[in-house]
């Protein structure tokens, strides 16, 4: 019996497309994949929706009468909020949450009882169904309470919320306040028909802020054809039919385009950590199992009831949970803790007819043509057919990228555009672009013949990658590595007096040497010592280059001497490659790496994320996007990320105004600006490097696993012929009398001894 159900969003949901190759019991085929409305109502229902999510995380249905469970989530996929597009992540934050879910039979309702700690908080929830959600039913019925603790002695008085869902409708209501009076409060109530597709409701929130109330209220109304909603003071009317809304996927699967199974990319695994030993950090307790996760990003395991991660020292036994048998089989590995990164980044080479229509952002120091002013920062992008840049918006006051309605050519004529675009880089291009995978680089040389040699011209990406310990010792060999610009040693890192990075002004200690120890995984400086930050805020050294790669641009540069601080230096490189060290007491800015007994050389590989390339269809329902190559990133299943994002008004489902009388902030709804369609021939996306077993070329099928739509809207007098903008008669709004504690009904959270693998990770029934 499935919770999962995006409260009244549902009511507006769509069937999948059904294809037929890969087989279709597999699971592209079979995974279920959730399209619901996005809309000004929805927006409000931010908490609903994201406790509704957690639920599904946990899958209760899953696991009827089979005891005490663990589940992995990550709070920060169903808390997102939806403000902001797709973007590169620092990899999974998963939050163990024991759960037990019964049935005594059929007849029976399924009560799941859920203890959450995590954010410095004790959420526990109970929650009853006696119907799973069906075509009649989108909610089903269920029951759910639960309530926000603070502390371990703290009472829920004040931070509480229910979901009621039945036959007539659905109810929530939610209360979050504080000692000094002020608190948000949000009820909802739904009157649905089963059997009609039509209903209508109320949305009546309340927010005490420094003793001033502000009320707001939206009703809202169905049919099979149309919504209508309105606040009072606007009111909108929406076409229902798929075929004229938009859409932006928040969530995508790659599948083999074959077989149709899961692509399985190794970035990392679920692991479990026990403490045997006193823990002087003061996070974590002596003999207490740990859930966490180890990947490409570093390890995550995360402490009780506080968001701080648990303290495993180097040296240590972890053990990867594996799901291949029942009960789950249970490897042990050592390990190691270092105080930073060592990260490679490796140059790919492309042309300006790669950049086609893919945006970037440019801060123009000078006047450039007629379009672009100095000291402002611009979005940009490369057009074929004209053979010249654009420009398609431009960074608001709000610091937004605001979109020009109809991109502007930077002066009257291509030569004229690409003369200016040169004048103006004389040191060449550098930008950053999401559509392309992140920064790139066009040469000043190259640049400056923009104007005569377009297509040709080179453009430069990097890869990047973590350098394991185990190759430590063939860059040792190498000569070591030399800094570019911006070399921190021990010393100044201690007593906080370094003063370069990657993107800062440099200190004057270029071509130092460092070298790295296989042991700890730590780089150190001339002096020996570990070039470590032991407090929070990461400190980047500059562009690092092996002894032998120094050796070679010097003799290539004929008189180089320190400083040789440019990226044209790396570039005179056969095989131009970089690196760069990262430090900080901040998780994601070190690495836990897993080796084998003693053994260092013996070491578990994480992968980076995979990058793949989509071809945009080149129809007008993608938009400026259309007829482009986009770089995107893939992860774990279920992560796919590099479509920028564009800004919806959520009044009226169009995009933003940004000039006259532009869309206020409250209104504006970030998304991904297109979506990858669910197709055997346009839904395909190929990598464009290689990692591991997975060649450069290879293709795999996409598909969209959470998606929302956005409705048209239509002239509000088609809702009032239909009777949509009658009064919605409420004749019961949920309240706060209404609540009930779940605390009686769970009762204790059980201790267990010892401490299962985790039998669900993100709603995924392991074993």
């Amino acid at each position: 019996m499935s919770l999962l159900r995006l409260a009244i969003v549902t009511l507006f949901a769509f069937p999948a497309l059904v294809l037929a190759a890969p087989p279709s019991t597999s699971p592209y085929h079979t995974d279920v994949a959730n399209s619901y409305v996005y809309d000004k109502v929805t927006e409000d229902m931010f908490i609903l929706n994201g406790f509704l999510c957690l639920m599904s995380a946990m899958a209760p249905d899953k696991m009827v009468n089979a005891g005490d469970y663990i589940a992995l989530i990550d709070p920060n996929s169903c808390f997102k909020g939806g403000s902001g597009g797709q973007s590169s992540n620092k990899g999974k934050e998963y939050f163990p949450v024991q759960v037990n879910s019964s049935r005594t039979s059929n007849g029976t309702p399924m009560q799941v009882k859920m203890w959450f700690d995590a954010f410095d908080a004790s959420v526990p929830l109970y929650s009853t169904a006696t119907q799973p959600p069906s075509r009649t039913l989108p909610n089903g019925i269920f029951r759910m309470d639960g309530c926000v603790k603070l502390s371990a002695d703290a009472s829920c008085d004040g931070k509480v919320g229910y979901i009621d869902a039945s036959k007539s409708g659905l109810g929530f209501y939610f209360l979050m306040s504080d000692n000094n009076g002020d608190f948000n409060e949000l009820a909802l109530q739904l009157s649905a028909s089963s059997t009609s597709n039509t209903g209508n409701g109320i949305l009546v929130t309340n927010e005490m802020n420094s003793s001033v109330l502000t009320t707001t209220a939206t009703l809202f109304a169905y049919n099979p054809d149309y919504f209508y909603r309105s606040d009072g003071t606007i009111n909108s009317c929406f076409n229902r039919a798929l075929n004229y809304a938009q859409e932006s996927a928040w969530r995508y699967g790659l599948y083999d385009l074959t077989t149709g199974e899961h692509l399985v990319h190794k970035t990392g695994f679920p692991i479990e950590y026990t403490y045997t030993s006193a823990n002087t950090s003061g996070t974590g307790t002596v003999g207490t199992t740990y859930n966490g996760y180890i990947s490409y990003y570093g390890l995550s395991m995360s402490y009780g009831s506080t968001s701080e991660q648990v303290d495993v020292p180097s040296g240590e036994t972890v053990y990867q949970i594996s799901y291949d048998t029942s009960p789950p089989t249970k490897t042990p590995y050592t390990l190691l803790r270092t105080g930073g990164k060592l990260t490679k980044y490796t140059t790919i080479t492309k042309s300006l007819t790669d950049l086609h229509k893919l945006t970037f952002w440019y801060y123009a120091q000078n006047n450039v043509g007629t379009a672009m002013v100095a000291g402002s920062q611009y979005e940009l992008y490369w057009d074929n057919s004209t053979a010249q840049f654009m420009v398609s918006g431009k960074q608001g006051t709000s610091g937004n990228m605001e979109t020009y309605p109809a991109p502007v050519p930077i002066d009257t004529t291509a030569a004229l555009s690409n003369a200016a675009m040169a004048a103006a880089n004389p040191w060449g291009l550098s930008g950053w672009s999401q559509m392309l995978g992140g920064q790139f680089t066009i040469k000043a040389s190259d640049f400056a013949n923009l104007a005569s040699n377009t297509s040709a011209t080179p453009v430069f990406t990097q890869t990047q990658d973590v350098v394991y310990p185990k190759d430590f010792q063939a860059i040792n060999n190498a000569g070591g590595l030399r800094c570019i610009g911006g070399c921190p040693t021990a010393s100044e890192l201690a007593n906080n007096t370094y003063a370069g990075s990657v993107w800062g002004w440099f200190n004057s200690l270029d071509n130092y040497t460092y070298t790295l120890d296989p042991s700890t995984g730590n780089m150190l400086d001339a002096t020996n010592a570990p070039v470590i930050k032991t407090t929070a805020g990461a400190i980047y050294s500059g562009k690092l280059v092996t002894g032998t790669d120094m050796a070679a641009i010097q003799l290539a540069k004929q008189a180089c001497t320190a400083p040789c601080s440019s990226q044209a230096d790396i570039d005179l490189l056969p095989n131009p490659a970089y690196y760069v060290w990262e430090t900080s007491s901040d998780y994601w800015n070190q690495m836990a790496f897993l080796y084998v007994g003693s053994d260092k050389t013996n070491t578990v590989t994480f992968y980076p994320p995979l990058l793949v390339n989509f071809a945009v269809p080149n129809t007008a329902k993608y938009g400026s996007s259309a007829g482009s190559t986009v770089s995107l990133q893939s992860g774990d299943f279920g992560d796919l990320w590099g479509i920028p994002n564009k800004c919806v008004d959520l009044t009226t489902n169009a995009e933003c105004v940004f000039t006259g009388t532009p869309t206020p902030s409250a209104n504006q709804h970030w998304a991904p600006k297109f979506s990858i369609p669910f197709s055997l021939t346009d839904g395909i996306v190929t990598v464009a490097v290689g990692q591991g077993p997975i060649a450069s070329g290879t293709q795999f099928l996409v598909k969209a696993l959470d998606k929302e739509i956005r409705l048209a809207q239509v002239p509000v007098n088609i809702c009032t012929a239909l009777g949509l903008t009658k009064p919605v008669s409420v004749t019961k709004l949920p309240s706060y009398a209404g609540w009930i504690d779940p605390r009686p009904n769970i009762g204790a959270k059980p201790v267990l001894n010892p401490v299962p693998a985790p039998r669900v990770i993100d709603g995924v029934k392991q074993y």
